[in-house]
């Protein structure tokens, strides 16, 4: 039998390629620094790929001190089943900025194909509804009798997302769009409208020693209008009990990244991020709380921990 030959660096740099070559000019959806805790709110192939039920939620703090400054909150819950061939889970965020905001719950569904002893290919849809509001009665303004600042609009709009992830104990990339329909931002007949997203993740695992392991990471998030946004992590954990690592926001931002284990089944992830462009001055930061709760955890030992 002919032996399927798969390599990490390989398909890492077809997924790069098939990203970086859409155009990159808009609006980018909401964002997180500690997505590798709960990367199903961006791809529908992760669903059930841990091989147990998941729990994970993320909130997010940005640029504090502003007022009207974006927070987020997502909330996931995934598990696999048909003996971890297939997954299911769902997804919810919340985007509030300004008098802005955003709310999306989606549903997902993965099959998963193991491509030799080490790798699996998991490929992932999903299904949802994505509602817009932009309310400005609120904002404080110069001139309340302006049209502008008395606009209320609200859209619901039913949306799919799709996604492939390819995984081992080591490592991991994969390619996403979680929402792949486009969506009018007003009730104007030129309107913009909310662009589609492309995102490609990957990172990989080295031990050093029995008691260390060092992860590494990188997002990559490009849509029509805007720039390419690119992070990078590195954290190193100590017996998978508590870690510590960086966090770089290409041409945007720094970050410290902490993990640490709440108990047998709760784990944490707490980031602390500081602008060096021009707004280094203007706010306290962002800050990010990204929890996993693996319910079955206690039931046995579980050795490599791993955040992907």
């Amino acid at each position: 039998m002919m032996r399927t030959r798969f390599t990490f660096g390989g398909c890492v740099a077809a997924l790069l390629a098939l990203c970086l070559q859409t155009q990159t000019h808009a609006q980018q959806d909401p964002q997180s620094s500690t997505y590798f805790l709960a990367p199903l709110a961006f791809n529908p192939a992760y669903s059930g790929l841990s091989n147990q039920l998941n729990v994970r939620s993320v909130t997010r703090l940005q640029w504090v001190g502003w007022g009207g400054a974006p927070t987020t909150q997502m909330l996931t819950v995934d598990a696999p089943f048909f003996r971890d061939y297939a997954g299911a889970g769902v997804s919810f965020v919340q985007d509030n900025v300004g008098a802005r905001s955003q709310t999306s719950l989606m549903a997902s569904g993965a099959g998963h194909i193991p491509l030799n002893e080490e790798w699996t290919m998991s490929m992932g849809l999903s299904g949802g509804m994505r509602f817009l509001s932009y309310d400005f009665n609120g904002l404080r303004v110069d001139d309340a009798s302006d049209e502008l600042y008395q606009t209320l609009f609200q859209d619901w709009s039913p949306n799919f997302g799709m996604g492939t992830y390819f995984t081992s104990s080591k490592g991991y990339v994969g390619y996403s769009v979680p929402q792949l329909f486009t969506q009018a931002l007003s009730d104007s007949a030129d309107a913009d409208v909310h662009q589609r997203h492309h995102y490609v993740m990957a990172g990989f695992r080295k031990s050093p020693s029995d008691y260390l392991s060092v992860q590494y990471g990188t997002l990559i998030k490009a849509t029509s209008g805007a720039p390419v946004a690119v992070d990078f992590q590195v954290m190193a954990n100590w017996m998978d009990v508590a870690g510590v690592g960086g966090h770089m926001r290409w041409g945007e931002s720094v970050g410290l990244l902490l993990s640490f284990n709440l108990s047998n089944t709760v784990s944490a992830v707490y980031l602390a991020e500081m602008p060096f462009n021009k707004l280094r001055t203007q706010n306290l930061g962002t800050h990010e709380l990204a929890l996993r709760w693996n319910p079955r955890a206690a039931e046995k030992v579980v050795m490599n921990t791993r955040f992907f």
